[in-house]
């Protein structure tokens, strides 16, 4: 039991540093301030492993929204 909880334990912290180190990196940069929206997409693919940097998630982020207006999807689009 105790060795199940000490598992636990140590999943939970690595996740909060993870969580939080991608916070750090995707906010650290000077050169502009990164929008909520992009923020978002900039996290997925950092999670799925797609290394990504801040001046292309725009086109990442139009190529998704011109998906979600021809499949009139209006839910996600907002």
């Amino acid at each position: 039991m105790r060795a199940k909880f000490l598992k636990k334990v140590w999943v939970a912290i690595l996740s909060a540093c993870l969580v939080l180190s991608q916070a750090v990196v995707s906010f650290a940069d000077t050169e502009g301030v990164m929008e909520p929206d992009d923020y978002v997409f900039f996290t997925v693919f950092m999670a799925c492993g797609i290394p990504v940097q801040k001046e292309y998630i725009g086109c990442w982020m139009g190529a998704y929204k011109g998906y979600l207006e021809s499949t009139h999807n209006n839910a996600l689009l907002s």
